[in-house]
């Protein structure tokens, strides 16, 4: 039987530099090379991560919301003449106030499917925006989670457990030109937001027996004058470098020997499944799904108070954590490729849809199940 075209339009609340929006807009490429038809809209104002990756195949339309509700009603209209002008059969609304406007429409729009994803986990979620999600849930088609125990109390009837896929490359672990008699190079990646915890990682930083390591900060965000000044008044300015927002991590992480990340909360964050790929050893506080990637001795855990010890122990045995990361290389290529979450997420709009599923068969799914 012939597959029944799909069109989707992919909604998220902003699009600065974050994790989350590189998997939406990683997602949409890969959804345009399945001959899915897609647009990515965003509600507010919120479009730098677009200078440093767009796919020119993209169509991405601001409503311009910003931080005024009052633009709330003129947002809306234009919303749905998209939606119109596009025959959009599918909105995957991807964080809370994406879901906010995607449920007005499905009031104005009775027969759209919506889709959701909160890209977080529950507790990061204050009670208003917990008891929206839980009274809206009948009215949502699907959800997408991470992991079966993510937020139960508020996912939808049809909820599918798809892990998150990075298109970085597995790399062979060979090092690129470095300065000579340098210390190890610990690296993290995210943005300098209060969710990454950057203080904090700053201060273990600060505690380690490895005095001639450096520690690399990729990323910026609201945090960064205040990072400065605590890098500076900890003597640390000649070991701590803030490298902002970069286009070169693929590089940096392979100059780098361990990869930490120390965030508060987490769903699932792409910067660990990049490290992976790269075949760094990894740190990371066990919130969200970073258990889910990295157990079975993938790489290393520890509590946000305990990094320091951890990265020290870490940097005492590299060889074991040298294997460590060779698993975690492996499973990063078996279980989180871009390819396979883009096919999981076809089956889903297929699904909701009532249309024909496109896989090849004998594909498989990726870490696709319902949760029942």
């Amino acid at each position: 039987m012939r597959p029944l075209p799909l069109s989707v339009m992919q909604l998220i609340t902003g699009l600065d530099v974050g994790g989350a929006e590189r998997v939406v807009l990683d997602l949409s490429s890969e959804l345009l090379d399945e001959n899915v038809e897609v647009m990515v809209g965003v509600v507010s104002t919120q479009r730098e991560i677009l200078t440093h990756r767009r796919d020119p195949r993209l169509t991405v339309e601001s409503l311009g919301i910003g931080k005024n509700p009052l633009l709330l009603p003129v947002a809306l209209c234009h919303l749905v003449r998209l939606l119109h002008k596009h025959h959009v059969q599918v909105i995957h609304a991807h964080m809370f106030h994406a879901l906010v406007l995607a449920m007005l429409c499905r009031l104005l729009k009775p027969s759209l499917r919506l889709v959701f994803t909160s890209h977080n986990t529950g507790a990061s979620f204050g009670q208003v925006r917990r008891l929206f999600i839980r009274c809206t849930r009948r009215w949502r088609h699907a959800d997408v989670i991470f992991t079966a125990g993510q937020h139960p109390e508020l996912n939808a009837a049809c909820t599918k457990v798809i892990a998150n896929g990075t298109q970085m490359k597995i790399a062979e672990r060979v090092r690129l030109p470095a300065v000579p008699a340098r210390g190890k190079v610990i690296i993290s990646v995210g943005r300098l937001f209060p969710q990454k915890d950057p203080m904090g990682l700053v201060s273990e930083f600060a505690r380690l027996r490895h005095v001639d390591a450096e520690l690399w900060l990729v990323g910026d965000g609201e945090l960064r004058a205040e990072l400065t000044a605590k890098v500076a008044e900890l003597g640390l300015t000649s070991r701590v470098k803030m490298l902002g927002v970069r286009h070169d991590v693929a590089d940096l992480l392979a100059q780098a020997d361990l990869f930490v990340l120390g965030s508060a909360w987490e769903g699932m964050p792409i910067a660990i499944l990049e490290a992976g790929a790269s075949g760094i050893p990894v740190l990371a506080t066990p919130v969200g799904c970073v258990p889910d990637v990295l157990g079975e001795d993938c790489g290393y855990m520890a509590q946000r108070h305990q990094l320091a010890e951890a990265m020290d122990a870490i940097l005492d045995d590299y060889d074991e954590a040298l294997v460590r990361a060779a698993r975690l290389q492996q499973r990063v290529h078996d279980d989180y490729s871009m390819q396979a979450m883009c096919r999981s997420h076809i089956a889903i709009y297929r699904h909701v849809t009532g249309s024909t599923d496109t896989r090849r068969p004998g594909t498989p799914t990726h870490r696709y199940q319902e949760v029942v």
